[in-house]
């Protein structure tokens, strides 16, 4: 208490908040520590006074009791699938991740961290994510970018297509920081923005995760619709140019980014002719076949983590699948086949829950003509954005960088939004 009262409270919130996106990516680890550092000092805010704001004045806030009602049942899926298909409490584990940022959201409402600073933390992570990814690709000769080894303490929990999605989702969100500074005219934090958003994107790319370019111009279209006033033709052009620039610039960095580009293609072209499934593009596609048989089994609890894999070795033994599949114990490389074949309907239309009720909220609070709210909820909806695209590889949310990322990231700028929308 002696610490709060030296200090402004507000203060201590932003600075939790801001060194989240800051400490994500700059080690292996450090989105475990981050959210741990951000998940204490938020319970502890809970129980300090606020001068208009009481706990319970927030949980009476609609959005607030959206948020919170969404996260209860995604998190309430994993409890009732492991009751009915008696499964092993571990499951719930990482789901409950989403419940952990709930005192993180009402701490943030109830002590609003100082906007400005939170988003140069996001740019300053993404600073950190892009140097990070050129330190391993050109100074420890790594094959691709957040190539994790646990030998080696600050490289042990990076995980290539987690991190170089995480590294996409803070360019991508330092970009629409760049226009918000653009138009306030503050030139020198414009381009600061810019290195972020450049250096994010660049650490994704060396990453060699797919995945993260899937949405990319569908997020770039957003930006561009949603600051139409500002983004002429000549500045579009600009900024298509910028991103093929770091394209171009990642494939000098490391050329086995194009050969995974036209791997890629191949491995399509393969599978659809004659069902190759020997390459990791067959793989995933083979793991997508067998959750959709499983959730044909099971369409309305899903089959259960236990009970999935057992039809997908008798997938195999029937030929509907290969042997060598019907053997692994992975995910399914895609959350939505993922929540589908395990949790069913009940479990997919809990997953979108957690996605569309912040999209809702943030889209609600944009139509406002302060341009600091429009940035918050511009990053809340791009961020959103981007994670639907790498759901579609990825299963992101089997894993504690992948649903902490998204769920602190998620009620960070919807605190903010919810602060701030009746300026």
């Amino acid at each position: 208490m002696r610490l709060v009262k030296s200090f402004k409270v507000n203060h201590i919130t932003s600075i939790v908040v801001a060194a989240f996106p800051i400490l994500c990516l700059s080690y292996g680890k450090g989105y475990n520590l981050a959210a741990i550092l951000l998940f204490l000092a938020s319970l502890c805010l809970l129980f300090v006074k606020s001068e208009d704001k009481t706990n319970l004045q927030i949980l009476k806030d609609s959005r607030v009791q959206m948020v919170i009602s969404a996260f209860v049942l995604y998190f309430s899926l994993f409890v009732l699938s492991v009751v009915m298909k008696n499964g092993d409490f571990s499951e719930v584990d990482m789901p409950s991740r989403v419940i952990l940022s709930i005192p993180v959201l009402l701490a943030a409402i109830k002590h609003p961290p100082k906007v400005n600073w939170v988003m140069n933390g996001f740019v300053i992570g993404a600073i950190a994510a892009g140097c990070v990814a050129l330190i391993q690709i050109e100074y420890l000769g790594l094959p691709r970018a957040f190539w994790g080894n646990d030998s080696i303490y600050w490289l042990k929990g990076y995980m290539a297509i987690q991190s170089g999605n995480m590294a996409m989702s803070l360019g991508v969100i330092s970009l629409v920081i760049c226009v918000y500074y653009f138009k306030c005219n503050k030139c020198f934090l414009a381009f600061f923005a810019v290195v972020g958003a450049m250096l994010g994107i660049l650490g994704s790319l060396l990453s060699g995760s797919r995945g993260g370019w899937v949405f990319l111009p569908i997020a770039l279209i957003y930006l561009v619709y949603a600051n139409r006033d500002v983004f002429s033709l000549k500045k579009i052009s600009l900024l298509i140019i910028s991103v093929l620039f770091i394209g171009f610039t990642a494939i000098q960095l490391n050329p086995d980014i194009a050969s995974r580009i036209s791997h890629s293609i191949q491995n399509v072209q393969d599978y659809a002719s004659n069902k190759n499934t020997d390459t990791s593009i067959g793989d995933r596609f083979q793991l997508w076949e067998s959750a959709i048989n499983s959730f044909s089994h099971y369409p309305i609890l899903g089959a259960g983590y236990k009970e999935r894999l057992v039809l997908r070795k008798e997938f195999a033994e029937s030929g509907a699948i290969n042997q060598t599949i019907g053997n692994n114990d992975t995910h399914s490389h895609n959350q939505y086949l993922e929540d589908l074949s395990v949790r069913g309907t009940l479990g997919f239309l809990a997953l979108l829950g957690i996605l569309f009720t912040p999209i809702y909220i943030f889209n609600k609070n944009n139509n406002n003509s302060n341009l600091e709210i429009q940035a918050i909820n511009q990053c809340g909806i791009i961020s959103i954005i981007m994670m639907l695209g790498y759901l579609l590889s990825q299963a992101m949310f089997r894993h504690n960088s992948g649903i902490i990322f998204y769920s602190i990231v998620t009620v960070i700028f919807l605190a903010l939004s919810i602060n701030n929308s009746k300026k």
